[in-house]
């Protein structure tokens, strides 16, 4: 009797720490159940918008990167060409429309600049167009506002005329550029179309570089910078997705 009894006495000393832990199991995989249920709930959940958070966008922006590469290389060619040639063109167009209630401001920028190098010509510039345009509208009637109208042209880097002796300045930063103030009409059947006419327009046309300035170049007088005109102007704008 003793040895059993020595024997059941060890085995009750086991089971009770056992008993023990699964309790504990136990009591810990309870709240990770709850966990797990408030997170399936939560992942349920659809996100409501609140109406009062709701806006109407004024502003639309937006615009247009582009960069073109071409090389050509020729070897034996019967017909003639240059035997290496290499273009690079880049252009850049961005817009920033705003629209609240009847007034509206549109703008616009433009720029192009293009290299090219070919064997016999060498390096030279075909390319190099700068335009800003600014037009601020208060609609009159449907589709017809009273605007006007800012328009700068220019462009960044000098440019020549090319001869057989050699190249010639003819155009720089600011010779020319032109600068219009226009005051109209604004025809605007949709976001992506408008016409703008203005019988009341004045145009200063700016040479700021002394040779071209004296050469009299762009309509300038001899010597001088600037010249100033006054007409009127059309000019219609199309802005069409790609």
């Amino acid at each position: 009797m003793n040895c059993l009894n020595l024997y059941l006495s060890p085995m009750k000393q086991i089971k009770l720490p056992l008993i023990i832990v699964f309790l504990l199991i136990a009591s810990a995989l309870h709240p990770q159940d709850k966990t797990i249920s408030k997170l399936k709930e939560d992942g349920g959940k659809t996100i409501a918008k609140d109406a009062s958070d709701t806006s109407v966008r004024t502003w639309k922006k937006g615009g247009l990167l582009g960069l073109n590469l071409a090389q050509t290389s020729l070897s034996n060619w019967a017909a003639g060409g240059e035997e290496f040639s290499l273009s690079l063109n880049s252009l850049m167009n961005l817009f920033a429309f705003y629209k609240k209630g009847k007034s509206s401001w549109d703008n616009t920028l433009d720029f192009n600049l293009g290299y090219i190098k070919t064997t016999s010509l060498g390096s030279r510039k075909n390319d190099d167009r700068l335009d800003l345009l600014s037009k601020y509208g208060y609609a009159i009637a449907p589709k017809w506002n009273l605007s006007s109208l800012f328009n700068f042209r220019s462009q960044l880097f000098k440019g020549y005329t090319y001869t057989n002796g050699g190249k010639n300045l003819s155009s720089a930063f600011l010779s020319p550029a032109y600068v219009v103030l226009g005051i109209g009409f604004d025809f605007k059947p949709s976001d992506q179309f408008s016409v703008f006419i203005s019988p009341a327009t004045a145009r200063l046309t700016i040479v700021k570089d002394d040779s071209l300035s004296a050469k009299g170049s762009y309509g300038v007088e001899r010597g001088e910078h600037h010249h100033f005109e006054f007409g009127a102007f059309l000019s219609a704008t199309c802005l069409k997705d790609l």
